[in-house]
């Protein structure tokens, strides 16, 4: 608590920070991508009532974006995505709105071969166009 009895903003972001590097970077591995970097990349946080008592966060990734950040991950190398999380207090009321931005990259992923192909690619859709 500070001295207005309001729980610091800082707490409640640093309550958020981890979690969704934590959950995709497990998953990931569940998956076999076992070698991985995991961080917060960017973060903004809107706090919108004080926070005066407990407050509550439910973080969950639906199976779609899962598979989408697993299908980036395996071909591209590394996944940076945004997550939005909405903290309430017991009553229900918005506290605070969070956005996350996560990096996880992969460690054994071959960018060498990835940006030839990628180059090789560009340069044929290139070619492909002017004819």
């Amino acid at each position: 608590m500070n001295s207005n009895r309001t729980i610091f903003g800082g707490t409640i972001f640093s309550a958020i920070d981890p979690f969704y590097p934590i959950l995709l970077d497990q998953y990931f591995k569940h998956q076999g991508i076992l070698r991985t970097v995991a961080w917060l990349k960017t973060a903004h946080i809107d706090y919108i009532k004080p926070g005066r008592m407990d407050l509550l966060v439910s973080f969950r990734l639906k199976e779609e974006v899962l598979k989408e950040a697993l299908h980036t991950i395996k071909h591209e190398g590394k996944v940076v995505k945004t997550f939005q999380t909405q903290v309430f207090d017991k009553k229900g009321t918005l506290c605070a709105v969070a956005h996350n931005e996560i990096y996880i990259r992969d460690l054994d992923f071959d960018f060498e071969t990835y940006n030839k192909l990628s180059t090789s690619e560009e340069v044929e859709n290139k070619q492909s166009k002017l004819y």
